[in-house]
């Protein structure tokens, strides 16, 4: 799928270079393709986890710990049911519990944790650049073209299909009116720079189709 490209390289001869075997790596790969492929699934999606890993690879060079950071992306929406609150941590613990059983070290499973949880709010677990970065990779489409993130909504629309449109509708309404309260959307002056405007103009749009 070129859709996912990336994702199919990238992550197999990543994790060859930090000592995973060639059979498990099969096993992390087959279960990463199913969970993102789960029904129900309409943004939250093996397309959203490429692009991530797009984003992060064109920081590289200023990024502090590859290795958790990547980890992460990977792995920070492997469960997913928005009929449930607690996605953020069963995510970061199903993360803990593979890096464990690959024996990486306690600080590297915390890191990754640690930025997992993170975009349960969105807010940055400290004030390093990996910190930001990552928020501003997860959080990158608010900041896309008018027809991508047309798309985006339709997409977090479908995921919630269970929801009646006035449920949907005020709940989606208070979720973006917190991202436009910010001082902030993107965290780093990179995304900030490029994305902010945009963002709140994409935002304002769709929140103008919540008003009654």
């Amino acid at each position: 799928m070129d859709t996912i490209k990336l994702l199919n390289q990238y992550v197999p001869d990543f994790l060859s270079k930090v000592k995973v075997a060639s059979g498990t790596i099969d096993v992390i790969m087959s279960d990463i393709n199913s969970r993102y492929s789960e029904k129900g699934r309409f943004y939250h999606t093996l397309t959203h986890i490429d692009d991530f890993l797009k984003i992060l690879n064109g920081y590289e060079n200023r990024i502090h710990n590859r290795e958790s950071m990547t980890f992460a992306c990977i792995y920070h929406d492997i469960i997913y049911d928005t009929t449930k609150i607690d996605n953020e941590e069963k995510s970061s613990d199903y993360a803990g519990g593979v890096l464990s059983n690959l024996k990486f070290s306690e600080n590297l499973i915390l890191m990754t944790k640690k930025l997992i949880i993170s975009t349960k709010n969105h807010i940055p677990s400290d004030d390093t650049f990996d910190s930001k970065i990552f928020l501003d990779g997860d959080l990158s489409i608010l900041g896309t073209d008018k027809e991508k993130y047309s798309l985006y909504s339709r997409s977090i629309r479908n995921e919630y299909s269970w929801l009646c449109d006035e449920d949907y509708h005020k709940g989606r309404k208070n979720i973006l009116e917190k991202f436009l309260g910010r001082e902030r959307i993107f965290y780093t002056d990179e995304f900030y720079e490029l994305y902010e405007k945009k963002a709140r103009n994409n935002i304002m749009n769709e929140i103008q189709k919540y008003v009654s």
